[in-house]
């Protein structure tokens, strides 16, 4: 197909063809396990879009490439990329581009450890996704409303907002479910045990130091009550249920 529009006179259409052509080969060779090969494709899609003088269509490339460089899993190149697609979208007022490069962004902050910045771009994109949005996928493997929850909810748990966190990650799950998408199900579903486990794993931190600082406490009264109550609040237990005079 590529061959066969070299050969056609180059007009607008044409060089429009092309770079979506291009664009649909990356995400077969994606699909396909080889997502090495695509940046090629990627580089001759933008500079056709540079001559086409489309922003909207560049906007969107290069959103692309930052979604394939987080796939490999160079988080520091998706970074870059994802910024770079973010500036151009807003310039172009491209709500698909913009929703690609959140995606990209908010998964290759949280690979970097820079939940903060997760957060913020997880959140935009859930404000963005409403209505109708919630059920598209905007071209990306799985449905951006679902992966920007996900993400957002691992954030949260790492932070220690375990409430929270659950809350939105089975949002996720049910979103996942009511698109009936299986790959935004099981990546849903796996998120949401990832929280659990994160959850599970403070808490018996938490209780480790507890107990290995507790009899210092012990001896005063009010250090002991301070440490029931941080081990209600860890089990997930009110406030109420801890003596209401006692202040952490």
């Amino acid at each position: 197909m590529v061959n066969a529009l070299r050969h056609l006179p180059e007009t607008s259409d044409t060089l429009a063809a092309a770079i979506e052509v291009r664009c649909e080969i990356r995400n077969a060779l994606t699909v396909l396990g080889e997502p090495g090969r695509v940046f090629d494709h990627l580089r001759e899609a933008e500079a056709l879009a540079l001559r086409l003088n489309d922003h909207r269509r560049r906007a969107r490339v290069v959103a692309l490439v930052s979604q394939s460089y987080m796939i490999v899993g160079d988080h520091d190149q998706a970074l870059e990329a994802g910024q770079r697609a973010l500036h151009l979208a807003e310039a172009a007022n491209d709500l698909d581009a913009e929703v690609m490069a959140n995606a990209a962004l908010g998964v290759a902050s949280y690979h970097r450890g820079d939940f903060r910045q997760c957060i913020r771009f997880s959140r935009r994109n859930i404000e963005l996704l409403t209505a109708e949005l919630i059920t598209q996928r905007f071209g990306l493997p799985i449905f951006p409303a679902v992966s920007s929850r996900c993400f957002l909810a691992c954030c949260l748990a790492h932070m220690g907002n375990f409430a929270q966190a659950l809350a939105i990650g089975k949002e996720a799950v049910h979103i996942a479910e009511q698109v009936g998408h299986p790959y935004s199900q099981v990546h849903a579903d796996f998120q949401l045990g990832c929280i659990l486990n994160v959850i599970r794993a403070t808490k018996r931190r938490a209780h480790r130091i507890i107990d290995r600082h507790a009899q210092r406490l012990l001896p005063t009264l009010p250090g002991a009550l301070r440490v029931e109550r941080r081990i209600a609040i860890i089990d997930g237990v009110s406030s109420e249920a801890v003596p209401s005079g006692v202040q952490a």
